[in-house]
């Protein structure tokens, strides 16, 4: 699972960069255009084979990768952050980041400094995707995914994403610990005191008025909805790549 996450930066530098650098780079270009009736001929040609080997092995490698995904997720662990790391966006990653560095070669046409920079682009792509997930995580609102049971001990679900600890009130509403403890403290409760990090004092008042302790969260059939994003996002990028090579191509002057 982990070597997926570097795949596609692997892919886009070395399967993709070559494909048109490496001609501009030698400075055949001219010649090996002139072979093809158009540019945008040459272009498939050189890119079908490659985008279908890569496409095998990323098909196989992400099939295996979903094996073990699936394990981590019959253990009870989330599988959001394994999105993109196994299945269909795991392969759309791939070629998405094939395409980057298609692009990046052809509008370069140095090997080296295009592999770099196509390395750089899809690691920031991967990285930012992942932040634009966290961000969209964060947006959703929390419900309850835990509550104490008859011993006290809260079992949290090792799949939820954890974001904080509330009360519920006798008429359903969900109360942050600050607003609990106003309450507490207008009901005569005195401030907890020095070293008492789980306000008791508080904490019984509460559960003798009806208040219950619960656990806040995103339940991970929640969090895995951003499935759809990644795959528009890696899919959009892939396709915006490609069409632009192609455009590259048929305009670029060879060296």
């Amino acid at each position: 699972l982990s070597a997926m996450a570097v795949l596609p930066v692997i892919v886009g530098v070395v399967a993709g960069v070559p494909l048109v650098a490496s001609e501009l780079e030698a400075r055949t270009a001219h010649t090996a255009w002139s072979i093809y009736a158009s540019r945008t001929r040459w272009l498939a040609h050189q890119l079908l084979p490659t985008a279908a080997l890569v496409f095998i092995v990323a098909s196989s490698a992400s099939l295996v990768s979903g094996w073990f995904a699936d394990e981590w997720i019959a253990w009870g662990q989330p599988s959001t952050p394994l999105i993109g790391l196994h299945g269909a966006i795991a392969l759309v990653r791939v070629l998405a980041c094939l395409a980057v560095g298609l692009l990046v070669g052809a509008l370069i046409g140095r090997t080296i400094p295009g592999a770099i920079l196509a390395g750089a682009l899809c690691i920031s792509l991967i990285i930012g995707t992942s932040l634009a997930r966290d961000a969209w995580l964060a947006s959703l609102p929390a419900t309850i995914i835990a509550t104490p049971g008859e011993s006290g001990e809260v079992d949290i679900p090792a799949s939820a994403i954890f974001t904080g600890d509330a009360w519920e009130a006798p008429d359903g509403a969900i109360l942050t610990t600050e607003e609990a403890r106003r309450i507490a403290t207008d009901g005569g409760v005195p401030p907890a005191e020095s070293g008492d990090e789980q306000d008791a004092r508080a904490a019984v008042w509460l559960s003798e008025h009806g208040y219950t302790p619960v656990v806040m969260g995103i339940t991970d059939d929640r969090a895995s909805a951003w499935a759809g994003y990644d795959l528009l996002i890696f899919g959009a990028a892939g396709l915006l790549s490609a069409g632009a090579s192609f455009a590259v191509v048929r305009r670029r002057r060879p060296d």
